[in-house]
């Protein structure tokens, strides 16, 4: 008997162990702030998964929000909300309802959970980075990008098992205490850590790292600009198209937003965002959404324009700036 509770012991131990040291503070300290519930945000040294936060904020409206504006970062830093509410009524409520690498996965994933509580959806626009979202169909499996539950239509234990998995399996945890403890900002925290020069007192703005480089534009705009020089490439002068990316499981996600569009009566735009690299969308594809949603409510910003041609337009070659924003909404309504 004591051998068998010697050789248990043995092989619990370590269990126990790394239970005690890694498992319990992911829960008890909740570093990506998904284990317990919010009703805010602050800033934070850890990066926040901006579906989660944003999907919780819809849940927690109790349906105070009927017109939303569904995209990826380019949406949140290149559109002003309030801007949009000015082409709206009177009466609208609007959300600009964005996450990061956003994919029609997780559009139709976020139309379908509206339809599901009974949210009104009367305005909706719809930016796809042509680059980017027809290219995911399925969830991410990575912490920061994975959907919420409501929108992916998991479990939210399998949820916080994806960011448990990330937080072990990657080290995040070493970094993690690493700065917790001693507050010193290393190179091997890069790409793990966020740490900026927060007021970690003040409450979190969802991808509040895009408004910052407004506000450098605006103190220094030459000197911002100049050190973006090897970040904003030369484009080719002729205009080239991008190869076909709409699948027919894709052609069927966006009919089924389409459905929902039809169910609820929505007024709704569809806009092909202005990248800067200038490369048109691929006639089958622009087919596609003109079949779909109508060719009336589509708007096609992508390739050489005098959006894309302008560099200042771009905070690097990724984002766009609410300037953008602005033309492209007094262009669609």
């Amino acid at each position: 008997m004591k051998l068998f509770i010697k050789k248990n012991t043995y092989f619990f131990a370590p269990i126990i162990i790394v239970s005690l040291v890694l498992i319990v503070p992911f829960f008890l300290l909740d570093p990506f702030h998904i284990v317990k519930d919010y009703d805010k945000y602050y800033n934070s040294f850890v990066e926040y998964n901006e579906d989660y936060i944003a999907t919780g904020k819809v849940l927690k409206s109790n349906n105070a929000y009927n017109s939303f504006m569904f995209g990826s970062s380019r949406v949140a830093g290149g559109f002003n909300i309030e801007y949009w509410k000015n082409k709206l009524s009177e009466n609208d409520s609007a959300f600009k309802y964005a996450a990061a690498f956003e994919s029609l996965f997780g559009i139709r994933g976020k139309m379908l959970m509206l339809d599901r509580i009974g949210n009104p959806i009367e305005n909706v626009v719809i930016c796809f980075d042509i680059d980017a979202v027809f290219g995911k169909l399925s969830n991410y499996k990575n912490h920061s990008l994975t959907k919420h539950p409501e929108v992916s239509g998991g479990n939210k234990r399998a949820f916080v098992a994806t960011f448990l998995k990330d937080y072990i399996f990657s080290a995040f945890f070493i970094r993690y205490f690493d700065y917790l403890l001693f507050k010193t900002k290393r190179d091997y925290m890069s790409g793990y850590l966020f740490v900026e020069d927060w007021d970690y007192s003040e409450e979190y703005e969802p991808f509040c790292l895009l408004l910052r480089k407004e506000d450098m534009i605006t103190k220094d705009s030459a000197g911002y600009y100049s050190s973006m020089s090897n970040n904003l490439y030369e484009r080719d002068t002729i205009e080239s198209m991008r190869e076909k990316v709409i699948t027919e499981l894709g052609k069927q996600y966006l009919t089924d937003i389409k459905n929902i569009f039809d169910k609820h009566n929505t007024d709704y735009k569809i806009v092909i965002n202005p990248l800067y690299d200038q490369l048109k969308i691929n006639d089958e594809d622009l087919k596609i959404l003109y079949h779909v949603f109508g060719n009336e409510n589509v708007y096609d910003f992508s390739g050489k324009n005098r959006i894309t041609d302008n560099k200042y337009n771009y905070y690097e070659s990724s984002h766009f700036r609410p300037q953008v924003g602005k033309v492209i909404l007094d262009s669609i309504y």
